[in-house]
């Protein structure tokens, strides 16, 4: 199992790769929004390791997040639909190849990642 320290890295250095690829590679911006949704991934990877759990399947992690209320209701159901956003973007990207992003959604990825990192912010304080 990975320690929250190592996914907070790894959080962080998705973020910064993602902000590098946008600019690096403008001719396919769209694969930033799958380096944010990895960094995403990892802040909440680095909250479950908190707890004591380790996933590696996105399914699990999707159980994970109906168990700890705290990442589903209440201010955690802002913390969901974000993840779940990128999540679902990521996998068009990836998937789908006549999926052509929308223009506002290389922007959108970038507020949604620090709206994810911004809530697990005091959760990781520590770590």
């Amino acid at each position: 199992m990975s320690s929250v320290g190592e996914h907070k890295r790894r959080a962080g250095a998705n973020r910064e790769l993602a902000d590098a690829f946008e600019v690096s590679f403008s001719g396919t911006p769209e694969w930033a929004v799958v380096i944010r949704f990895y960094s995403a991934l990892h802040f909440l990877d680095a909250y479950l390791s908190l707890k004591g759990v380790a996933v590696l399947a996105h399914a699990d992690r999707h159980n994970m997040i109906r168990r700890y209320p705290e990442l589903s209701s209440g201010h955690g159901r802002m913390f969901w639909t974000t993840y779940k956003w990128l999540q679902d973007k990521s996998e068009q990207v990836r998937y789908d190849a006549g999926y052509a992003l929308p223009p506002d959604s290389l922007a959108a990825s970038k507020t949604k990642l620090k709206k994810v990192e911004s809530f697990f912010a005091s959760k990781l304080a520590s770590c």
